[in-house]
C-alpha cells in the first residue's frame, strides 16, 4: 500500500507511472515494453550505455528531490520502454 500512494505521487520521465490498483490488489503501471535492465544486458541487445546511465540518473535525482529514497535499485528494478527509456521501478 506504500509503495503504491507513493508512486501515485511520483511524475517524472524516468520513474514508471503507476496508475492505480486494480480490483485483486495488482499495481496497474504503464507498459515497458522491454522488460527489466536486467533481462536487456543478459540479452546482448544494443543499447547507449551512456543515456542509459544518465536517465537512471536523472530518475534517482528526481526521487531524492521529493524526500524519496529507493532502497533496493539494481538492473532488475530498472523497467526500460520500447523507446530504450529507462524508469525506476520497485520501491517496496
Amino acid at each position: 500500500v506504500e509503495e503504491v500512494s507513493l508512486l501515485l505521487n511520483l511524475r517524472h520521465k524516468h520513474v514508471v507511472q503507476a496508475y492505480g490498483v486494480s480490483e485483486t490488489g495488482a499495481l496497474v503501471m504503464e507498459l515497458c515494453g522491454l522488460g527489466t535492465l536486467e533481462a536487456l544486458l543478459s540479452s546482448g541487445s544494443p543499447f547507449s550505455d551512456s543515456a542509459m546511465a544518465r536517465g537512471v540518473a536523472q530518475g534517482i535525482a528526481y526521487i531524492h528531490s521529493q524526500k524519496v529514497f529507493h532502497c533496493d535499485l539494481k538492473p532488475s528494478n530498472i523497467l526500460v520502454t520500447e523507446g530504450l527509456e529507462p524508469k525506476l521501478a520497485d520501491f517496496g
